[in-house]
């Protein structure tokens, strides 16, 4: 049985998504059950239907809306189903990368051949972002606070507003991760050879990848426009929040191996949850080591580099 733990991580990692959770799992998942180990012709069915109940939903209009929550959930399953192809003998994680690859490259070309795709993104974006910030401080200020305290709780909504009309895009990439994971999964039970999820301990990926982390920085801070700064922040945000997972995923594994009680445990998580700016640097610090140091490969439980990527 698939542990509750993970597939809560999951589904944290998948609501940071600004796009429907929903549609980010049924779209690519159809995709999967149409174009990969579809099962015959039940298979074929079951995505056409999740198809059609993802296109089927929501009000056909127009509007940007409809068509951004679901353009994405295309270009992800079209990414996956390609880097599955041609990358058989690769990891879900790796394949699921690609797949985030192949629709930002997508949405970057789009972008510099018709640049009005992008405002209408990003004003889309905007109109979302501006109605949970309003929705938030309307609750805020008529629930039972104090002046200073909703003042303060108004401006921390309105600054947090801001930032995510500029990082969506990572946001985006980061749900697609467990998105395409809980996908691939149901693949599996819906296909008749489910596979289960490597434990969180485990989680890794290509020690490579530390070269987008640098090259998204360098894009970021150097004077380079505003487009080369959006692109390299949200390339590197995106890293940092994969590095912190496998910060994470060291100090689970650390701990675990030190045998631990249950008391020690809720210990490190209270600890971790009242101290989070020192437990994430932290994380980030040990994940981004990680890439040098091997600590789990040296010890010779993980020897295997795609361990954590299936």
């Amino acid at each position: 049985m698939v542990s509750l733990v993970r597939l809560g991580v999951l589904a944290l990692a998948l609501s940071v998504s600004p796009v429907s959770p929903a549609l980010l799992v049924l779209i690519p998942l159809g995709l999967m059950l149409v174009a990969l180990r579809s099962n015959g012709a039940s298979g074929l069915v079951t995505g056409v239907v999740l198809l059609l109940l993802a296109f089927g939903s929501g009000i056909v209009s127009t509007d940007p809306d409809w068509f951004a929550q679901r353009a994405w959930g295309l270009l992800l399953g079209g990414g996956f189903i390609t880097a599955t192809l041609l990358m058989r003998q690769s990891g879900l994680l790796d394949r699921s990368f690609g797949a985030v690859a192949v629709a930002g490259v997508a949405v970057i070309a789009a972008g510099l051949l018709r640049p009005e795709v992008v405002a209408g993104l990003d004003s889309w974006m905007s109109e979302r972002v501006q109605l949970a910030s309003v929705v938030l401080i309307q609750w805020v200020t008529t629930a039972n606070t104090q002046p200073e305290v909703a003042e303060s709780l108004t401006v921390a909504i309105l600054r947090w507003a801001e930032i995510q009309e500029q990082i969506y895009p990572a946001l985006l990439a980061l749900a697609s991760l467990p998105a395409l994971a809980i996908g691939w999964y149901l693949l599996g039970r819906l296909t008749g050879r489910p596979e289960e999820p490597a434990p969180i301990r485990a989680f890794r990926f290509s020690d490579h990848l530390v070269w987008m982390f640098a090259i998204g920085l360098a894009l970021f801070a150097l004077p380079l426009g505003a487009a080369a700064s959006r692109i390299g922040g949200n390339a590197a945000l995106f890293m940092v929040a994969l590095y912190v997972v496998r910060g994470g995923a060291i100090a689970l594994w650390a701990v675990g191996a030190a045998g631990a009680s249950i008391l020690t445990w809720s210990l490190l998580a209270i600890a971790g949850l009242l101290l989070y700016p020192v437990a994430l640097g932290a994380m980030f610090a040990v994940g981004m080591g990680d890439t040098w140091l091997d600590v789990r490969g040296r010890s010779g439980r993980f020897n295997s580099p795609s361990t954590g990527d299936r």
